[in-house]
């Protein structure tokens, strides 16, 4: 039945993402661009990666109802983990930032955040979450490989849904 469940999202996820895809380049196509001027593949790849990222949420939903009965447990579960993957170096900043305002003075201060912005970036999931040859940061751009990025979505994506296969299975009735 888990199984199922999962199978069913996965292929709706996946529709979703090949439509959105397709769209994109008949939208550009009706609007005029030449074909050579639209990127397919970095549209689709860029779908796929959207898929995959929606992946990640819908396993850490599966897992969520395994551990709770409850639809409003279920979701507000999936709310708080998800956004507490999605903001971890903020996280792991704020109690850095609180230490470093009161014990050193603002130019000190600034630099060694900026330091550990920098050191803690790599933790970001958003940055991997498109296709391209540059991710934005607020200190400017990092590059990030399509390989990379692929694998850290598919790492994401797979580890909610096997531990809630193992949590499941470990049930009792």
């Amino acid at each position: 039945m888990l199984l199922t469940k999962y199978a069913v999202g996965v292929v709706c996820l996946f529709v979703v993402a090949l439509l959105g895809g397709i769209g994109i380049i008949l939208s550009a196509l009706l609007r005029g661009y030449p074909l050579a001027s639209v990127e397919v593949g970095w549209i689709m790849g860029s779908a796929a990666l959207i898929w995959l990222v929606s992946l990640f949420v819908l396993g850490v939903a599966l897992l969520a109802s395994v551990v709770f009965k409850d639809v409003l447990k279920t979701l507000i579960a999936t709310i708080v983990i998800v956004g507490i993957a999605v903001t971890v170096p903020n996280i792991l900043l704020a109690p850095l930032e609180l230490y470093y305002a009161i014990q050193l003075s603002p130019e000190q201060n600034r630099q060694l955040i900026e330091k550990w912005y920098r050191s803690l970036e790599f933790l970001r999931l958003t940055n991997y979450w498109s296709l391209g040859d540059s991710v934005q940061t607020s200190f400017g751009p990092r590059q990030v490989s399509t390989r990379l990025s692929v694998a850290v979505c598919l790492v994401t994506a797979a580890i909610p849904v096997l531990a809630a296969f193992w949590l499941f299975r470990r049930k009792t009735y």
